[in-house]
């Protein structure tokens, strides 16, 4: 970032010395072409943006002596042929509160609900003073609506007067189908007055039914002045004028310092040219009547911002960072990405990695990431980009990550991040995926279900949530590599079929079996398919107690690969409870450790916190007992790995 030094001209910053430079916030506008407008979006992984600040000697024969970037000044600009004296002022509101399926990116805010206790009306006041009551204001909205059995409704008024309604069609209420509905509505209408009332009223006839405010914008024509506070942000898209032949100039006029500004406003206001934050240039200008009047040219759609630098606000002093250096890139051939709190199990782990089969693991923290790859945000795409330049061949997530980055939920366990998708309203299109770590060529593209090419390097993670259970995967890994787990056992492998479904859980075993016998004769495939087996009927439902049997006989045996396809929940496989807290509970096979394979409803959904370990026999079981199984989503006891397929 460029800063602007204030040290009274003698090189050296004490007394009262002070710096300054923009910190853009970790919200952003989005300029709308198609709408001349601007389209809010609220950073999904922090509410804090960081900096970091440097502190030494000049450097010779370095760009400015090694004293970092400074502030430019611009020029003075002359025949100005456009007079701006308004602006487009932008008002955005998103309250992130909850997360309707425990999966993907969107959030939604205050919930409507016509029941008994419910609130299926709110109002949100808007106050905008110099609003220009000639200009329309635009209002974008964005709901999210469910009802099962008849349609909902959303109105929305301004001061009084509707201005959009929008509808939702009824879901079904199928666990597998659409669990609500999403619109976004935009509408432009005159205010009567600058202080708006945004008045939201949610309606269905259908019992239960529930609305939702994603977010809401509101975007108005002010008069160019200090009118409310003491910085004064603005831009204007009438501003813009890209197709003149010749730089068209433009003249700003500020007005109202006297209003909110010392009386030497003059001597101590600055203007700065925010269209590149990293780079802001300071715009000079002439005091006239109480106006600040400056001119630049009118090529691009720029961004500024007016203040007194006694004004300023002072950042958050969050500590010294200790020297580090990842571009100062090593060959690797794979990177464990752990948390702070689990490096010590990941540093053991990397090193049974090099003693056992010579691979070099770079062994690296989330928060060494962030600080040189997102400038100190959690981001996700922080670690991608660092995997991009080591390009490893294998990469290890090495601790738990949440749907819920920013630890809104209780209990919430964000260690190493997720990625989730867009979608968040249907359960069959809404997921997490680590395969997002692996996408680093630049024509690569999580969100194009049509894409072919796989991903660049194995990735896996092992979600563990503390440092006790990392040192238990990795007791259990070693010991897997162990003589004492060696075998004729690893030449099986074991498949597990649901029922019914038209023989469809069957089918996709049987297609398994023959790649596998394909590819190496010396397996020898176990197969437990349901329907083979006899069902009793009792008071728990229906039962396959012979398919119990089965399967704890053949994880106690051993096997090298465990395959179930079917239905499951994160209780139990299939409806009829084959495989849960109970058979594990029977086993004891620390030596014979299987990789176990799910294609199934939420058997393991790692980044849910809110699936209490109590409730969930996957994570109950998994690190209690230190020598039993392991799982790719999380391991539970009985298996070494657990990879959940689709």
């Amino acid at each position: 970032n460029a800063i602007e030094l204030v040290d009274g001209g003698d090189g050296q910053l004490n007394g009262t010395d002070y710096l300054l430079f923009y910190a853009a916030g970790p919200n952003s506008w989005i300029p709308d072409s198609a709408n001349q407008g601007f389209t809010y979006s609220k950073h999904l992984y922090s509410d804090t943006s960081f900096y970091f600040l440097t502190i030494g000697n000049a450097i010779a024969n370095t760009p400015n002596n090694g004293l970092g970037k400074r502030i430019s000044q611009a020029p003075v600009f002359t025949n100005p042929s456009v007079f701006i004296n308004r602006y487009q002022e932008r008002y955005g509101y998103e309250a992130d509160l909850f997360n309707l399926l425990h999966s993907g990116k969107e959030w939604v805010g205050e919930v409507f609900s016509n029941a008994f206790g419910g609130t299926s009306s709110r109002n949100f006041n808007i106050n905008l003073p110099g609003l220009i009551l000639t200009e329309p204001v635009t209002i974008n909205t964005f709901f999210t609506g469910r009802s099962v059995g008849a349609n909902a409704q959303f109105q929305v008024a301004l001061n009084g007067s509707n201005i959009q309604t929008i509808n939702f069609a009824t879901v079904s209420g199928d666990i597998l189908g659409a669990y609500a509905r999403a619109v976004k509505t935009r509408s432009s209408v005159l205010s009567n007055q600058q202080n708006l009332v945004l008045n939201m009223q949610f309606q269905s006839a259908a019992a239960g039914a529930e609305g939702w405010l994603n977010q809401f914008t509101v975007i108005g024509k002010r008069a160019l002045a200090f009118t409310d506070n003491n910085f004064l942000r603005f831009r204007d898209w009438a501003a813009f004028k890209p197709n003149s032949t010749l730089n068209t100039i433009g003249e700003f006029t500020i007005g109202s310092l006297a209003s909110t500004q010392p009386a030497n406003a003059g001597a101590s206001l600055a203007i700065w040219d925010l269209t590149n934050p990293l780079a802001p240039i300071k715009m000079p200008f002439t005091i006239n009547n109480n106006n600040a009047v400056f001119t630049n040219d009118l090529s691009k759609l720029r961004e500024y911002i007016a203040f007194t630098p006694a004004h300023v606000t002072t950042p958050i002093v969050l500590g010294s960072v200790a020297n580090q250096n990842l571009h100062n890139k090593k060959t690797v051939l794979g990177i464990i990405v752990t948390h702070p709190s689990l490096l010590a199990a990941a540093q053991r782990l990397a090193a049974f990695h090099l003693q056992e089969y010579g691979f070099t693991d770079l062994v690296v923290s989330v928060d060494q990431i962030y600080n040189e790859f997102s400038s100190g945000s959690p981001d996700p795409t922080a670690i991608r980009d660092c995997i991009k330049y080591y390009q490893p061949n294998y990469v290890l997530l090495f601790g738990a990550g949440s749907y819920d980055p920013k630890n809104r939920t209780t209990g919430n366990i964000n260690l190493v991040p997720v990625y989730e998708s867009s979608n968040s309203l249907d359960p069959l299109a809404s997921f997490t995926s680590d395969d997002f770590f692996g996408l680093i060529n630049d024509a690569d593209d999580i969100n194009n279900a049509n894409a072919t090419t796989p991903i660049s390097i194995a990735v896996g993670r092992i979600p563990v949530g503390s440092a006790a259970e990392a040192n238990t995967m990795v007791d259990k890994i070693i010991r897997y590599h162990s003589p004492s787990s060696l075998g004729e056992w690893r030449t099986n492998f074991s498949l597990l079929a649901d029922d019914q479904d038209n023989n469809l859980h069957l089918n996709d075993a049987e297609s398994i079996v023959a790649a596998a016998s394909n590819a190496n004769a010396i397996f020898h495939p176990q197969k437990i398919y349901l329907d083979a087996f006899p069902q009793v009927n009792g008071a728990g439902g229906a039962r396959y107690p012979a398919v119990n049997e089965a399967i704890v006989n053949t994880v106690f045996n051993g096997t090298l690969l465990f395959n179930y396809s079917g239905h499951g929940n994160d209780q139990r496989l299939t409806e009829e409870a084959v495989f849960s807290s109970t058979e594990v509970n029977r086993l004891n096979n620390a030596d014979k450790l299987p990789l176990f394979i799910t294609a199934s409803c939420d058997f393991a959904p790692h980044d849910d916190p809110t699936i209490l370990p109590n409730n969930r026999w996957v994570k109950n079981y998994c690190m209690p007992m230190p020598m039993v199984p392991l799982h790719c989503s999380l391991p539970p006891d009985w298996c070494l790995l657990q990879v959940i397929a689709s």
